[in-house]
């Protein structure tokens, strides 16, 4: 099985002759329907591995991208964006899926609204008020989750998302880590 990860798909067959490799294409499947859906906003983990761990699920589960998104209260942790992309074209062929999600460089979360000015935003948070619950949501062709980072989105954070018209929504009666919230999250927009 090959893709461009762009939809396309064919089945074809390898073949080593004199040791110069080739490919016969036998089927070509049709094209797949663009990538539309969730994209997660995450902030990067104090251990990458978490991050990455949640890059291979969401992927392998459906997720349109993972834009890494910097918060007040997040840690400043290097990590590699070639290696977090690696890992989700693995994933892409692991699940024999045919679009490849962007995994997006960090940006702050006022500048990720600003990309996205048409799409539904989402944020869940630890803080009280009144919240949607997140099973509850009418999916749309653009929505967009932002999950805090360990130690939850500032209050001022809170408040500039709400004045923005971002959606607080509730994962459950628990409060989770960073990469378990947001991959319950993808899990249950992805397969429900």
């Amino acid at each position: 099985m090959l893709t461009d990860g762009i939809g396309g798909r064919c089945e074809a067959i390898f073949h080593l002759s004199n040791k110069i490799p080739s490919l016969e294409s036998f089927h070509v499947f049709p094209m797949m329907e663009s990538l539309k859906g969730l994209t997660v906003g995450i902030p990067v983990t104090q251990d990458t591995d978490r991050l990455e761990w949640f890059i291979e699920k969401s992927v392998e589960l459906g997720v349109a991208g993972v834009q890494l998104i910097q918060t007040e209260w997040s840690v400043p942790v290097k990590y590699s964006l070639h290696r977090l992309r690696k890992i989700a074209i693995a994933a892409m062929k692991q699940s024999q899926r045919a679009w490849l999600p962007e995994i997006l460089d960090q940006i702050n979360c006022q500048r990720l609204l600003e990309l996205y000015p048409t799409a539904s935003i989402y944020f869940a948070h630890c803080q009280g008020g009144d919240k949607k619950e997140w099973n509850a949501i009418s999916k749309s062709e653009e929505d967009i989750l932002l999950i805090g980072p360990e130690g939850d989105f500032s209050p001022k954070e809170v408040e500039q998302l709400l004045s923005q018209n971002a959606t607080p929504v509730s994962l459950g009666a628990y409060r989770l880590r960073t990469e378990t919230a947001a991959l319950a999250a993808v899990a249950h927009y992805c397969i429900s």
